[in-house]
C-alpha cells in the first residue's frame, strides 16, 4: 500500500486540532475506529541543537492596560511565559487562557528542529510570521510564547542560550568613525578570539564577504561618507559570524544584496555550519544555488507550518502528497512560497489554508517529531487513540541524551563566547575613545562652539571692572548667562546617545559584553572629553572676563564647569535610554531645563511660584548657579558707587548679595554634593531602564 493510502484517521486530526485551540486534549470524548498507521521509516539521529514544540504567539486585539502591565512585567521578568506541554499543541495555563474573540493567533503551534552543522530556512510570505518565529526561538519578544523549546536536549534557559548563540538583525546599526577592518577587529575580540588571532580571523571574513576593497574604508554615517548598503550588510553579518557561535540566527541577511553577494554570504555560512555550527535563516526569495545550500527549510503561513523538513524533499512533498505541479521556469522557493501566500485573492487563501491543514496528517510531521523525540514516535497516536487516554505522552520524555553536551560542557561553551568584564570595559573604553575623536557629532562640533562662545563672552565681558558695586549687575549677568550656556549646550549629545543606544541594544541582546562594562567605560569616556571641554572653555572665560583671581577660586569654577556638564549629560543620557524617538527626547530635554531655569531661585522669587518652589531642590541649575556665585561673592565686599543707578552709597558686602537670592543651598561645596548625587541618580536610573528595556525584546 501507498504511504499516501494510509492517511492518519479523520477523528484523531480533529482530537489535535482541539487541543490546539482548547488548550486540553478531547481524546476521550471521541469515539473513533481502530486506526491503521504505517510505520514511518526512522534513523537514530544526535539529539538536535535547538528543537521546538508547539510554540504560540499570541496577542490582544486591543491593547488595555492589563495587557500593557502584563507585557512589560513579562519583559522584566526577562523570560517568556510557557504553558504546560502535550503531544501536539500547547495546554494553556490559566493565566494566558485565551478568547479568540480578544486575541490574534501570530504563531500557531510551530514546531522544528536543526541539528549542529545544519542551516534550516524559514520561508513564507511577507506577513507570515518568519521574524516573529526566529525572535520566539531568540528570546527576543516580551510577549507571552507559549511551547516548549530545547537546547541539546535539555529545556533552554535563556542565559545559557543567549551565552551560545548570535542574532544578525535586518538593521545595519554600526559605528559610523569605525572602519570595516576595526568593526570586524572589536567584534572578534568582544567574541574572545585571542589577540594573536584576530587579524587572521579578520581577514579571512573581509575574503568571504568581498569586503577586502573596503577593509580600510568607514562604516559611514550621518557626518561621513562610507560603505554602500550593501557592504554594509555584509559587515553587519560579518560581525556575528568572527566568533562562530555555536547557535547563528539571521533574520533577512540577504536583503539588500545583488545574488552574486549574497550567495557569497550563504555560502560563508555553509563554511560555519560545516565548522559546527546550527544555522537559521529566514529567507524572503533565495536563488536556486542559495537554496542548495540550505539542509532544511521551515515553511509557513499566516503563523502555521505548512512544511518542515529536507529541502531537497519540499518538491517532492508538494508534488507526491499534496498532487500539485511545479510550473516550467520557476524555481521551487518561489513556487513553494507563491503557494502559501494568502494575501492576494480568495484562492490563494484557500490554497494557503489547504496546505496548512495537510501538514499535521502528514508522514513528514510524524519524522519530525521522531528526530526531535530522538526515537519512533509514529505509534503514540495509536495507543493514545486505543487506550482512550486523556493526555498524550510527551515525545521529549524519554529522550535520549547521550549525544547532548553535558551541563558542563554547555557551561564551557558559554565561557568561550565573550571576554572578561575588565577587558570588556578596556575595549568598549578604546572603541568608544575613537569614535568620539573620529566623529564630528561626538566631539569637534561641540567643542568648536564651546570654544567660540566662550571668547565671544570674554569678548563681551573683557575688562569690566570688579570692585565697584555698580558692575554687580553685569557680573550676576555673566555667571547666569554661563551656567545656562553650559547646560543648555549639552542638549546636542542627544541624539549621539539616541544612536548609539540602537547599537549598545543590540550588542547586549547577543550578550556581547555586559551593561556595566558598557556604562564604565561610557562614565570614563564622558568624563575625560567633557574635563578637557570645561577646563579649555572655562579657562577662556575666567581670565578674560576678570573673575575672582584667587587660585583656589579658578579651580573651583573649572571643577564645578565639569560637574555641571556630567551630571546634565547624565539626565539626557537617562532621558535618551526613556524616550523612544530622538523627537520627542529633544522637546523632553529642553522642557527639563527650561523648567529648572526658572525654579533656580535667581530669575523669580519662590513666593510667586506657588506650588512649583518644590522644584528647586531637584533643579541642577540651582545648585550650579548657586555654587557660581558663591565661588565669586562670598567673601568679597563692593565698593560703594553713589553716583550710579541704581545708587550704592556704601559699600557692599558679597555674602548680602547671595542672601537676597532664593538657591536651594548657599553652600557651594554643598551644591557640588546634591550635583554629584543627582549625577549618581540619573546615572543609575539610566542602568536600571536599559538594563529592563533595550534587551533587545519586542
Amino acid at each position: 500500500m501507498d504511504e499516501e493510502d494510509v492517511p492518519l484517521p479523520l477523528s484523531v486530526t480533529d482530537r489535535v486540532r482541539s487541543c490546539d485551540t482548547a488548550g486540553e486534549s478531547a481524546l476521550s470524548d471521541v469515539a473513533s475506529p481502530t486506526p491503521s498507521f504505517k510505520k514511518v521509516a526512522f534513523h537514530q539521529q544526535p539529539v538536535p541543537a535547538l528543537s521546538w514544540l508547539g510554540l504560540s504567539v499570541s496577542v490582544p486585539v486591543k491593547q488595555g492596560p492589563r495587557q500593557w502591565l502584563s507585557r512589560m512585567f513579562c519583559s522584566l521578568r526577562g523570560s517568556p511565559r510557557v504553558g504546560r506541554r502535550c503531544f501536539r499543541d500547547v495546554e494553556v495555563s490559566s493565566d494566558v487562557e485565551e478568547d479568540t474573540q480578544q486575541f490574534k493567533t501570530l504563531l500557531s503551534g510551530i514546531e522544528g528542529a536543526v541539528s549542529s552543522g545544519e542551516i534550516l530556512f524559514i520561508m513564507g510570505g511577507s506577513g507570515a510570521g518568519k521574524t516573529m518565529l526566529l525572535d520566539a526561538l531568540a528570546d527576543r519578544l516580551s510577549m507571552p510564547v507559549r511551547g516548549q523549546v530545547h537546547l541539546f536536549g535539555v529545556p533552554k534557559a535563556s542565559e545559557r542560550f543567549r551565552g551560545m548563540a548570535r542574532y544578525v538583525q535586518q538593521d545595519d546599526v554600526m559605528y559610523s568613525s569605525l572602519t570595516t577592518r576595526e568593526t570586524l577587529e572589536y567584534a572578534a575580540a568582544f567574541a574572545g578570539v585571542p589577540s594573536a588571532k584576530v587579524r587572521e580571523v579578520v581577514d579571512k571574513a573581509l575574503q568571504v564577504l568581498g569586503l577586502e576593497t573596503a577593509a580600510n574604508i568607514r562604516v559611514g554615517g550621518r557626518f561621513l561618507r562610507g560603505l554602500s548598503g550593501g557592504q554594509r550588510r555584509r559587515l553587519s553579518v560579518g560581525c556575528q559570524l568572527v566568533s562562530k557561535p555555536t547557535l547563528l540566527l539571521c533574520d533577512e541577511v540577504m536583503s539588500g544584496l545583488d545574488s552574486t553577494a549574497a550567495l557569497r554570504v550563504m555560502e560563508h555560512l555553509r563554511e560555519v555550519a560545516d565548522a559546527g555550527s546550527a544555522v537559521i535563516c529566514t529567507v524572503h526569495t533565495p536563488t536556486a544555488a542559495m537554496f542548495d545550500l540550505s539542509d532544511s527549510l521551515c515553511l509557513i503561513s499566516r503563523g502555521r507550518v505548512a512544511y518542515f523538513g529536507p529541502s531537497t524533499d519540499v518538491e517532492a512533498y508538494f508534488t507526491e502528497k499534496l498532487g500539485m505541479a511545479l510550473p516550467p521556469r520557476l524555481s521551487v522557493a518561489e513556487w513553494v512560497i507563491s503557494l502559501c501566500n494568502p494575501d492576494f485573492s480568495a484562492s490563494s487563501a484557500s490554497m494557503a489554508e489547504t496546505i496548512c491543514s495537510a501538514w499535521p496528517d502528514s508522514d513528514a510531521r510524524v519524522r519530525l517529531l521522531s528526530r526531535i523525540a530522538g526515537r519512533d514516535v509514529s505509534a503514540l497516536w495509536e495507543t493514545a487513540v486505543r487506550s482512550s487516554t486523556t493526555t498524550i505522552p510527551d515525545p521529549l520524555e524519554d529522550v535520549d541524551l547521550a549525544s547532548a553536551p553535558n551541563m558542563a560542557t554547555i557551561a564551557e561553551l558559554r565561557q568561550g563566547c565573550g571576554c572578561s568584564l575588565l577587558r570588556q570595559t578596556w575595549l568598549l573604553t578604546k572603541r568608544s575613545l575613537v569614535d568620539a575623536l573620529r566623529n564630528p557629532g561626538v566631539v569637534w562640533i561641540r567643542l568648536v562652539v564651546h570654544l567660540g562662545l566662550s571668547v565671544v563672552i570674554g569678548l563681551a565681558w573683557f575688562r569690566r571692572p570688579t570692585t565697584t558695586a555698580a558692575n554687580l549687575f553685569d557680573l550676576l549677568g555673566l555667571l547666569y548667562f554661563i551656567q545656562t550656556f553650559y547646560v543648555q549646550a549639552s542638549l546636542s549629545v542627544l541624539p549621539i546617545y539616541v544612536e548609539e543606544k540602537e547599537i549598545v541594544t543590540r550588542e547586549r541582546a547577543n550578550q556581547v559584553y555586559g551593561l556595566s562594562a558598557y556604562m564604565a567605560a561610557h562614565l570614563l569616556v564622558e568624563a575625560t572629553f567633557l574635563f578637557f571641554l570645561s577646563s579649555v572653555s572655562s579657562t577662556i572665560i575666567f581670565f578674560l572676563c576678570g573673575l575672582n583671581s584667587h587660585f583656589d577660586r579658578y579651580v573651583f569654577f573649572v571643577g564645578m564647569q565639569w560637574l555641571s556638564l556630567m551630571t546634565t549629560e547624565s539626565l539626557i543620557l537617562l532621558i535618551a535610554a526613556i524616550t523612544p524617538v530622538m523627537l520627542v527626547g529633544l522637546a523632553t530635554v529642553a522642557f527639563v531645563l527650561a523648567m529648572f531655569t526658572v525654579v533656580q531661585g535667581f530669575v523669580i522669587k519662590m513666593e510667586f511660584l506657588g506650588p512649583l518652589r518644590v522644584l528647586r531642590w531637584v533643579s541642577l541649575n540651582g545648585y550650579a548657579l548657586s555654587a557660581l556665585f558663591s565661588n565669586e561673592l562670598a567673601g568679597q565686599t563692593f565698593a560703594a558707587s553713589p553716583n550710579t543707578w541704581p545708587p550704592y552709597p556704601v559699600d557692599v558686602e558679597g555674602d548680602v548679595i547671595l542672601a537676597s537670592f532664593e538657591f536651594p543651598t548657599l553652600s557651594r561645596f554643598v551644591a557640588c554634593g546634591a550635583l554629584l548625587a543627582m549625577l549618581v541618580f540619573y546615572r543609575t536610573a539610566a542602568f536600571v531602564w536599559i538594563w529592563a528595556f533595550h534587551n533587545g525584546k519586542k
